[in-house]
């Protein structure tokens, strides 16, 4: 009901000044979350400049499983032959199975990261827009 809907993001951090004065490099900002209408706020005290982050860890998709590429590409990897023992030869069998699968899904499924970034942009936009009473469009 547009009539009766609230319009206003109550979510803030408070703070002294001495407080403030203390930890002047921490940063407050609001987390997107898609389950929820609040908002969780994140308080990093010593931020950290995106170069000292290290890489994000491999993680397998599942969604890469709907494709047939995926199969191919671990067998690939798999079917590679190593020298050294048998846990060496594991190890490296591992190694070729994640570059050849990040690889395969960038070619396949593009950016995921960048896309989620870019649709969470727009919905931030789309909540601004709400706020401010507009229509959003795309």
């Amino acid at each position: 009901d547009p009539l009766n809907t609230t319009r206003v993001r109550l979510d803030r951090g408070v703070a002294t000044l001495e407080w403030l004065h203390k930890f002047s490099a921490t940063l407050v900002e609001p987390l997107d979350v898609t389950n929820s209408d609040h908002k969780c706020l994140h308080l990093e005290f010593e931020p950290r400049n995106s170069a000292s982050h290290p890489r994000k860890p491999f993680r397998f998709e599942e969604i890469w499983t709907s494709d047939v590429g995926c199969e191919a590409t671990i067998q690939e990897a798999w079917d590679k032959n190593r020298d050294g023992t048998s846990m060496f030869q594991v190890v490296n069998k591992l190694k070729d199975c994640k570059k050849g699968l990040g690889k395969w899904s960038r070619q396949h499924f593009g950016n995921v990261t960048r896309q989620l970034s870019e649709k969470r942009q727009q919905l931030k936009e789309a909540e601004v827009s709400a706020l401010q009473g507009g229509v959003w469009t795309d």
